[in-house]
């Protein structure tokens, strides 16, 4: 099968630290701006914030990374140094407290999936990933609806497990230091397999109609598996997008892939300085 090859991109929206963690809703896109400890909303070219992390320590910083709506419309927000999870209620609501990960095992927290049901998970990297430490498996960690939390560790450990994305049935869970897709079927207890092996690094993804988008920051594009794990297309920003770490199919067709880009991410200092992160549409 030939793999469709997709070029170019519209901005939407640039001035950014490192965008991350793209869902698309009823209202538009949502995304996190991760070093700068916020979340965004994008609809008919306006872009406004809709939540502000507290800053967890004396430096001011803190890093947003996965997002999730509640079926009441309660926004959930990963606060990744300090593993937590907060919410936030109504469209000026100041964030509580919902999921406390700090007591579980682990290290970074990372990117949330979220169900219908008010269940779902968290992602980590099993260490401090901003201090560069050496990479180690980590469990995922549930929570349920009223936010009590625990170690999944019936699913195994993740090698560095970073986006996260679901296909109705089953959930995927990209490993960023194991260069794979892993897929878990939660009607079966325990139930996972590898999808597909990857390029080095895969991050933030996202299910639409040809399969599972995926972006990867090392290479710089955005790969399309189908649900038989086969490579059907990949999308190539323009340079001065930088490095991809994220993506969202969406829009009123499902035909336009959100994607999030920049520079510097291991750095958030110099993230904030020079703002080159940006997100693009493409017409898939």
């Amino acid at each position: 099968m030939q793999t469709r090859e997709i070029t170019g991109g519209r901005l939407l929206v640039s001035g950014l630290t490192w965008p991350e963690c793209p869902r698309w809703t009823s209202a538009g896109l949502i995304f996190s701006d991760m070093h700068a400890g916020t979340v965004l909303g994008y609809a008919d070219g306006e872009v406004r914030v809709l939540a502000t992390l507290p800053p967890p320590g004396d430096d001011g910083s803190a890093l947003a990374g996965g997002t999730g709506l509640t079926a009441e419309g309660d926004l959930l927000v990963v606060s990744m140094l300090e593993r937590i999870v907060y919410r936030f209620r109504g469209a000026s609501g100041d964030p509580e407290l919902f999921a406390d990960l700090r007591p579980l095992p682990g290290g970074t927290a990372n990117d949330l999936i979220l169900f219908d049901d008010g269940t779902g998970f968290v992602s980590q990297f099993g260490s401090d990933f901003f201090a560069r430490e050496p990479a180690t498996a980590a469990p995922l960690l549930a929570f349920d609806a009223s936010g009590r939390v625990r170690s999944a560790d019936e699913l195994g450990g993740f090698d560095d497990a970073n986006g996260m994305a679901s296909d109705g049935t089953t959930f995927y869970v990209a490993e960023s230091s194991g260069a794979r897709i892993t897929a878990v079927d939660l009607s079966v207890t325990g139930s996972r397999r590898t999808f597909v092996e990857t390029p080095p690094v895969p991050d933030g993804m996202s299910w639409g109609s040809e399969g599972l988008w995926v972006a990867f920051p090392a290479s710089r594009d955005v790969l399309c598996w189908d649900a038989e794990g086969r490579l059907v297309a990949r999308v190539t920003l323009p340079a001065q997008a930088g490095s991809p770490s994220a993506c969202a199919v969406g829009g009123e067709e499902g035909r336009t892939l959100y994607v999030c880009a920049g520079f510097h991410p291991l750095n958030p200092a110099k993230a904030r300085e020079v703002r080159g992160g940006s997100v693009w549409a493409v017409e898939i």
